[in-house]
């Protein structure tokens, strides 16, 4: 069927208008926008916090951007968003790098030569005339887009033909075709967890990647308070694993085996039907790897706690099949009530829909490609098929696969800098809010859009529409949603492919790819402050490793740090190897997230991961090593990482006749912090937030692989009797702090208020104080580390800037306590609990972290410490030293025990 041609009135049209947006017009004068709590005044040295979204993955959380001297400076997370109430993860924290990326398209290109906005809409507009007139479509090509896209995407393909099709490499598909195999619908769907007391997991990546982990962590924080418990039943080791109360592993693709044995369990419990989705206890058992007796446990656990919840399988290698017993589950367990309907990413193509796409673009069907927030040209599949097509147009700001291919770049604004919409869930608005002018020669994207079909676009307009000034401020509208109906549930017994674990296999190794807790599916490659924060699991930065069980390694004669390669029927890629006892043996875990000779896309011929693992073969290429950033897992009997209930042998007593120093005297203040080990998962978002707020500089990986990182802040692991933890280390604020007596400058003092100060332009770099630190917590700048322009504008002006030869280390985020002590010095009033938090706690998606005054026995510091000492759960890390650390840990519990 031939596609209609573009009259000649709408060329002219559309090139008026175009002449307009090329010329800075239509919407590119700066438009109002809304404080979070009041009017801004541009006030020198004072901030002005605006409510806006962050587009780092599709959770959708609210931010709150702090704002001095007209730019952003500090990402915080919007404690009136439902969403994420004040919390932020990792990748939201650093967002702010996607605005001053040195990086950054500075204007439009063709073919890499810079060209004037004029001439290239001019040509991209006669090329969209020309694929009309051939009798050819133009093909819209994105990333999960806001509403405000969605419509000017709409009204381009009113005047021209075409489609627009938002595909993710993390589409989610298992999970809406479980969930239609359950309800007949086809949707990714949205739960409200508030009050669960009990998660079974199988496989799903919840506190690092899985659908709005964030949320799902505020979640996990009030469950462990309640004294809940969280299981998790999966192949590959995981953060969540590691988080739950027990981790048990499956053999490959036998977490569906278990998960229907549950299925059979619950059922008869509930006097109703698992039909041909159930199985025995012991078919499950030696499908799945699991004993009956712990499959038994899990039921009754279930069927015993008030609120429980069960999360289907991995994003990546989960499977329908898995995600559709689940549901079934959920429905019987009475929790699908807890359905709030569809998620965003439910309007994500899905594997089918992107196989048409690649097949009608590799004939010829399509003329023109236009690309955002998408890197197509990534994906082996996508990029053999979209090279098909004669002209390529990519409106994204920053390098990637697509733009090397393209034959213009139009770079669009970055969500800091236009308006946007973006609706999570039904009844959930959220705005996305510019914070300052565009820093370079960008366009807003839907302006560009609709500019295509001739029309003008109003974003700002468009938003006032859907939000009145008080949500503006707030930045999130929810309202009840609109034809929202909780699903009836009737099982498609002949839709299940049967098996007691689909896609496992006797024999060989099996790839389990997932997405990066730090660089998701890639969108964030280019962010330095990700790729320098260790992955909390694999403790390596800058690069992606190959997890690999001791038992596989032995075999193949691999010792950590040696090169492999990893070869499926479609491809290869080269990794290093990270032994990773936690998993199962015969799974080969690599994370999403890094381009080039890592890029697991190679290992499969589809233009989204297949469901289930994939058969891969490893061999040993060469010797090598891998540094690890935070050193051993091994405790060596030290007692840094605790459990209630372990054995106490070895418990060193502080001798009070070892007195070297006098007792510090604090009159008013004694800051003060506890770390909840029980709630920590180890998302690495205070380590984050830590960087962006205290001017942290980003050295790479080589001076990483010397010892030479510089976070304040890092995500230890240990290994404990029962499993592995997560432990925050930072500086504890000794009160006897033996860092201090051996300065020979007094660069490092104890302040009156309880803070091991560091005074930087006396400290002539002698490292003394970092030898004698028994945490190694103090860093040393062994280089001037200058940031580029305009990266350097994002520096948080409240912080001084460290030279070379200058020791650094944690303050508790002094200039925040500094600038409450103004303003309540100014009132004539003391600090109030609650004032003050650092960075770290402010962004804890768990509450882990709680700051305060030690001195007021009121502060909710004291009483989680008072309430920890009652419970036996209150240590401090080397104590028997008599050095007196200012931070109180609370040791992990156990909730959930095997029963022997």
């Amino acid at each position: 069927m031939r596609c209609r041609a573009v009259s000649r009135r709408h060329f002219l049209k559309a090139a008026a208008v175009l002449s307009g947006i090329a010329a800075g017009g239509c919407g590119r004068s700066r438009p109002k926008i809304f404080s979070y709590v009041n009017e801004p005044e541009d006030t020198p040295g004072v901030a002005t916090f605006y409510s806006s979204t962050c587009r780092e993955c599709p959770a959708g959380c609210g931010t709150l951007l702090r704002v001095r001297e007209n730019r952003p400076v500090k990402i915080e997370g919007n404690p009136d968003h439902p969403v994420n109430r004040g919390s932020l993860c990792a990748r939201g924290q650093a967002g702010l790098y996607r605005l001053y990326d040195d990086k950054r398209f500075r204007g439009p290109l063709k073919r890499g030569a810079p060209i004037g906005w004029q001439q290239a809409l001019r040509s991209v507009h006669e090329t969209l005339t020309d694929v009309s007139s051939e009798g050819k479509r133009v093909l819209l090509f994105t990333g999960l887009e806001d509403l405000l896209v969605r419509e000017a995407a709409e009204s381009l393909f009113k005047e021209i033909p075409g489609r627009h099709v938002m595909g993710e490499p993390v589409n989610y598909e298992t999970v809406k075709e479980g969930f239609f195999r359950v309800t007949g619908r086809r949707e990714v769907p949205a739960f409200d967890l508030e009050g669960v007391d009990f998660i079974l997991n199988f496989g799903a990546e919840i506190f690092e990647t899985f659908l709005s982990p964030v949320e799902y962590g505020r979640v996990f924080g009030a469950l462990r308070e309640r004294g809940g418990s969280a299981v998790t039943i999966a192949s590959r080791s995981s953060l969540t694993a590691d988080t739950s109360d027990q981790a048990f592993v499956a053999e490959p693709g036998g977490e569906l085996a278990a998960a229907r044995a549950v299925l059979s369990l619950v059922a008869e419990a509930k006097g109703r039907s698992a039909g041909s989705w159930g199985l025995s206890l012991e078919e499950a058992a030696r499908e799945s790897g699991l004993s009956a007796a712990i499959l038994r446990q899990i039921a009754r656990a279930l069927l015993k706690a008030s609120s429980p919840f069960v999360f289907p399988g991995a994003a990546l290698s989960g499977s329908a099949e898995l995600a559709a017993v689940v549901f079934l589950i959920n429905e019987y367990l009475g929790s699908m009530s807890r359905y709030r309907g569809p998620h965003a990413v439910a309007a994500l193509a899905s594997a089918e829909e992107l196989e048409d796409v690649a097949a009608r673009a590799e004939r010829g069907e399509y003329g023109l490609l236009l690309c955002h927030g998408a890197d197509p040209f990534s994906v082996p599949r996508l990029a053999k098929a979209f090279s098909k097509i004669k002209t390529i147009v990519s409106f994204d700001s920053h390098p990637n696969a697509t733009t090397a291919a393209a034959t213009y770049v139009l770079p669009a604004d970055t969500p800091f800098e236009t308006w946007g919409l973006y609706e999570p869930r039904p009844g959930l608005l959220s705005v996305v809010q510019p914070t300052r002018e565009p820093l370079f020669d960008t366009r807003p994207l839907p302006v560009l859009l609709a500019g295509l079909a001739g029309k003008t676009f109003d974003p700002l307009g468009r938003v006032k529409t859907r939000m009145d000034r008080g949500d503006l401020r707030l930045g999130v509208k929810e309202s009840s949603p609109r034809g929202v109906t909780r699903p009836e549930v009737k099982p498609r017994w002949d839709a299940f492919s049967g098996g007691g674990g689909a896609g496992r296999s006797k024999e060989g190794l099996h790839l389990s790819v997932y997405p990066s807790l730090l660089l998701y599916d890639g969108r964030a490659e280019g962010n330095p402050y990700l790729q320098e924060i260790p992955d909390p699991l694999n403790l390596v930065v800058w690069r992606t490793v190959a997890e690999i069980h001791p038992k596989a390694a032995g075999e193949l004669g691999v010792t950590e740090g040696d090169w492999l390669e990893i070869s499926s029927d479609h491809g290869t890629i080269r990794l290093k190897a990270k032994i990773q006892p936690r998993g199962a043996e015969r799974v080969i875990g690599v994370a999403l997230g890094r381009s080039g000779a890592s890029n697991p896309w190679s290992l499969v011929p589809t233009a989204v991961f297949p469901a289930g693992l994939i058969p891969v073969s490893v061999k040993k290429v060469r010797d090598d090593r891998l540094p690890l950033v935070a050193g051993d897992t091994d405790q060596h009997e030290r007692r840094i990482a605790r459990e209630v209930g372990e054995r106490e042998e070895g418990e060193h007593e502080i001798d009070p006749n070892l007195e070297l120093y006098d007792e510090a005297k604090h009159p008013h203040y004694r800051w003060g912090m506890t770390i909840d080990l029980d709630r920590c998962t180890g998302c690495s978002a205070c380590v984050a937030a830590c960087m962006i707020e205290n001017n942290i500089p980003i050295v790479g990986e080589k001076q990483v692989n010397y010892g030479r990182e510089m976070q304040w802040i890092s995500i230890q692991r240990y290994e404990t009797e029962r499993g592995m933890m997560s432990l925050p280390m930072l500086c504890q604020q000794c009160s006897k702090a033996p860092c201090e007596p051996v300065c020979p400058v007094y660069a490092t003092h104890h302040s009156s208020e309880g803070l091991n100060v560091q005074t930087y332009n006396r400290c002539i770099g002698t490292r003394y104080c970092a030898n004698n630190c028994p945490y190694k917590v103090r860093r040393f700048n062994w280089f001037d580390y200058t940031k580029p322009s305009p990266v350097k504008e994002m520096l948080n002006p409240d912080v001084t800037v460290r030279g070379v030869g200058v020791m650094e280390k944690c303050t508790f985020c002094i200039q925040r306590i500094r600038r409450v002590e103004i303003d309540a010095n100014i009132e004539r009033r003391p600090i109030h609990d609650g004032e003050v938090i650092p960075a770290c706690a402010q962004t804890c998606p768990t509450e882990a972290i709680v700051f305060g005054n030690l001195k007021d026995e009121n502060s909710r510091v004291r009483k989680v410490q008072r309430k920890a000492e009652e419970e036996g759960r209150a240590y401090k890390i080397l104590e028997f030293l008599g050095i007196e650390p200012a931070v109180t840990y609370l040791k992990r519990r156990r909730n959930f025990e095997e029963e022997v």
